[in-house]
């Protein structure tokens, strides 16, 4: 399934936020409901690409569902991408919803033979990059949004 790029449409409402939790049959965190609502202006003015920080919910379904049928666990959101398709999540087990960054040129190569599961991978090839959803748009700015 090839993804939907939709331009750059902000914030996400209430009933997108619904929409998704009922199409991933998932409950988001409120701190990410509450920056989804009230996205930061800052990444607004930035003109940050939307696929940074998803905030269409129509794209943020299809992406996850397509990482679920790759064998993503469903306790893991893909909560956007950085354009050279690498892959930022949050672990919806996790209460303080901490966001990591997956680089698909650092992951780990399997044992010749073995195929890890997507679990494996993200076990060992997941680097913390924000200490919450709240604190996600400030580590834009300052790796992409600045420089």
């Amino acid at each position: 399934m090839q993804a939907i790029y939709k331009p750059f449409s902000l914030p996400m409402t209430l009933e997108e936020i619904q929409l998704v939790e009922q199409k991933l049959a998932i409950k988001l965190p409120d701190t990410y409901t509450h920056i989804q609502v009230n996205y930061p202006k800052e990444l607004i003015e930035l003109n940050f690409n939307q696929e940074y920080f998803i905030s269409d919910a129509r794209y943020l379904i299809q992406i996850n569902e397509m990482f679920r049928t790759g064998g993503l666990p469903n306790t893991y959101l893909v909560i956007g991408h950085d354009i050279g398709g690498n892959h930022f999540f949050i672990d919806l087990r996790d209460s303080d919803f901490l966001v990591y960054y997956l680089d698909h040129e650092e992951v780990s190569e399997p044992e010749e033979g073995a195929e890890p599961t997507w679990q494996e991978v993200l076990d060992v090839n997941l680097d913390l990059i924000a200490e919450g959803i709240d604190a996600f748009g400030q580590w834009l700015i300052r790796h992409w949004g600045r420089g």
